[in-house]
């Protein structure tokens, strides 16, 4: 499962779901509240938006965080598994 962490104001944000689109990567596209977003990237010492994860970092399981737009486009490209 991959998770798409953003706003809805967030050009990256749009750019990287469309981008996951296209290649026909299903995704959880989650906009949370300023506080909620503030609690989710603090354990990855990361500000900025869009973050993509592997898994749900709202939950207790492990995830791999990809990182932003070209991060995620660089990632897909070279056929690493999502």
């Amino acid at each position: 499962m991959i998770t798409v962490v953003g706003a809805p104001w967030c050009n990256w944000c749009s750019m990287v779901k469309e981008f996951l689109t296209m290649h026909d990567i299903e995704f959880i596209d989650l906009e949370p509240s300023f506080l909620e977003l503030q609690e989710i990237l603090a354990p990855y010492d990361v500000t900025t938006i869009p973050q993509v994860f592997i898994g749900d970092p709202r939950g207790t399981d492990p995830v791999t965080r990809i990182g932003g737009y070209e991060d995620t486009v660089t990632w897909v490209n070279s056929g690493k598994p999502m």
